[in-house]
């Protein structure tokens, strides 16, 4: 079973489009970090994330670093992307007004789905 965090869209008279963010790593933010950031609209944590990879970089540049240095701060960055990108996204949608819908347990994202729905009576009537 897999975990997942329910956010509720602001301003939703009926709550029919929640997001739900699964618990653990993100396989799609360590191998596509920038790129992901840029579609889940996370401008300030891809902001940070550049600045700190061109920090990194000049600094690499002016202490004569190899590749294979690099090359580990690299994958280290990536690495901590993977490992916190659920919850940069969840902070961005808590930054755009998304409401804490719960939490739910299920095997897959439309059983979660399904899940969170039956558990909200009043949502689905709406």
């Amino acid at each position: 079973m897999r975990v997942y965090t329910v956010h509720v869209p602001p301003f939703s008279h009926r709550e029919s489009d929640p997001v739900l963010i699964k618990e653990g790593f993100s396989w799609p933010a360590f191998l596509f970090g920038p790129l992901w950031m840029l579609i889940h609209r996370l401008w300030l944590a891809f902001t940070v994330l550049v600045v700190i990879s061109l920090l990194l970089g000049v600094a690499a540049d002016a202490f004569g670093l190899g590749q294979i240095p690099q090359a580990i701060v690299s994958f280290t960055i990536a690495v901590l992307v993977g490992a916190h990108g659920n919850d940069m996204r969840r902070h961005g949608l808590a930054r755009r007004g998304y409401r804490d819908g719960g939490v739910v347990a299920a095997r897959n994202y439309d059983e979660a789905l399904t899940r969170f729905f039956d558990a909200q009576p009043s949502i689905r009537a709406a």
